[in-house]
């Protein structure tokens, strides 16, 4: 069922449906546990950060808060390599919504300090 869930609305060609399973992510964070998430879900949601979409990509910059707290070293220090990785691809992209939004996330909700965005 996850996967169906994944592949219909996760990796749909409609944005809306794009959203839509973001929406659901932080539904299934709400009242799934953290391992489930990450077992099944967690690797869906990342790839959004890589959406063509813009729109797709500022809303998966909201969950980054709630995606790195549900991150434990050292048993999730791939999780946390991974969401980096996404993280600065967000800063690093040329609209200016979803930098603004990942640099908003990068210093007021994860906390980094120094670098600026």
């Amino acid at each position: 069922m996850c996967q169906k869930v994944i592949r219909e609305f996760g990796q749909s060609r409609s944005c809306a449906d794009r959203m839509l399973f973001l929406d659901a992510c932080q539904s299934i964070i709400d009242f799934f546990s953290r391992r489930w998430f990450k077992k099944y879900i967690f690797q869906a949601c990342l790839a959004t950060a890589q959406d063509p979409v813009p729109n797709v990509r500022r809303k998966f910059c909201k969950l980054l808060p709630t995606l790195k707290k549900m991150i434990k070293l050292p048993t999730d220090a791939l999780w946390l390599e991974l969401l980096s990785k996404a993280l600065a691809h967000l800063r690093s992209a040329t609209d200016r919504d979803v930098h603004e939004a990942a640099a908003r996330v990068w210093f007021a909700d994860l906390g980094y300090r120094g670098e600026q965005p």
